[in-house]
């Protein structure tokens, strides 16, 4: 029996643990996924790149499981020969979680020079307000710390961590710049931010270490949450 693969999740099952076996059945998934799940709604977003004018929050009962599986089933068709030539090679959950955290680092580092800069001006580090009035103290002497060890030419942010952005982004003065956008993206408030990237950097910690194990499906579908939710505060 084969096993399709959802486009957007990357999932081989339904909800209740059934496989999925048949592009039919993922695109049920989808579907079903577009209709039920909370921000930032992947299933529907993905679906809505295929048709627009599908919005299951109209009072209209037009769209249903059925008639947007419908409208998504030759997109489902057309994902899955990449996915089945690499059939039961897809990527374990612990490259998964680690690419995740790489393009959440980025996201992280540019969304915090982005907001600063618009808020004390442009420029660059070493000769900007941004830099001196935006970043805490103590984390400016880490990061410059490390440059230094590594003999980098980069900007000291290049070598930041998760946690080291939070400090950032929840400091009192930098907290009223990057409130919008993140509660735009889905964040309720500062503390939900924070215990959401928390969690993010914990499981990125699975992937190497001495806590290194394999990530869970349900690690990883967080990992994916954060990081487009991240990508929706950064625009």
């Amino acid at each position: 029996m084969s096993t399709w693969i959802c486009p957007v999740c990357q999932s081989s099952s339904k909800s209740d643990g059934s496989p999925l076996t048949s592009p039919w059945s993922c695109a049920l998934h989808i579907a079903s996924k577009a209709l039920t799940e909370p921000y930032p709604r992947r299933h529907l977003i993905w679906s809505q790149k295929i048709n627009p004018d599908i919005d299951p929050r109209r009072k209209n009962p037009h769209w249903k499981n059925n008639k947007i599986a419908t409208e998504i089933l030759q997109a489902v068709n057309d994902s899955q020969p990449k996915q089945a030539a690499a059939s039961g090679t897809s990527r374990s959950p612990k490259a998964a979680v680690g690419q995740l955290r790489t393009e959440a680092e980025s996201l992280l580092k540019n969304f915090v020079v982005n907001g600063l800069q618009r808020r004390f001006g442009p420029g660059n580090w070493a000769e900007s307000i941004w830099w001196t009035d935006g970043v805490p103290t103590n984390v400016r002497a880490d990061l410059v710390r490390r440059r230094e060890l590594a003999k980098s030419m980069e900007s000291p942010l290049a070598w930041g961590h998760p946690v080291e952005f939070l400090e950032i982004i929840t400091s009192s003065l930098a907290w009223p710049i990057f409130e919008p956008p993140l509660k735009g993206a889905g964040f309720r408030d500062q503390r939900a931010f924070r215990d959401q990237l928390v969690k993010f950097n914990e499981i990125g910690n699975l992937t190497h270490g001495a806590r290194e194990k394999e990530p869970s499906t349900e690690d990883v579908q967080f990992a994916r949450d954060f990081v487009d939710m991240l990508n929706t505060a950064s625009k």
